[in-house]
C-alpha cells in the first residue's frame, strides 16, 4: 500500500514537473515523463540542465537576419576508432 501511495504523491509528480520542463526547453515530453517517473528526482535535475532548444533556434535566426555567420554545432564527439 505505501508503494502504491509513493506511486501516486512522488513518482507521478516528478514524471509531470519532469515533462513539463523538458516540454517546454523543446524536447520529448512524453519520454521525459517515463524518465521522471522512475529516476523521479534525479530526472527533474537533468531536465533542468538540457539546453533550450528553442532559444538556440532563435538565437541563431536572429544572428543569420543580422548577416552574422553562424556554424552549425556538431553532433558531438566522435569515437569512431582510427587504427
Amino acid at each position: 500500500m505505501s508503494l502504491f501511495l509513493g506511486i501516486i504523491f512522488f513518482a507521478i509528480p516528478c514524471g509531470a514537473l519532469t515533462a513539463t520542463v523538458a516540454g517546454n526547453k523543446g524536447w520529448n515530453g512524453t519520454k521525459c515523463f517515463w524518465a521522471g517517473f522512475f529516476f523521479s528526482l534525479l530526472a527533474l535535475i537533468a531536465a533542468a540542465g538540457l539546453p533550450d532548444k528553442k532559444q538556440t533556434r532563435y538565437l541563431r535566426l536572429l544572428l543569420e537576419a543580422k548577416g552574422i555567420d553562424v556554424e552549425k554545432p556538431t553532433e558531438g564527439p566522435s569515437f569512431d576508432r582510427k587504427d
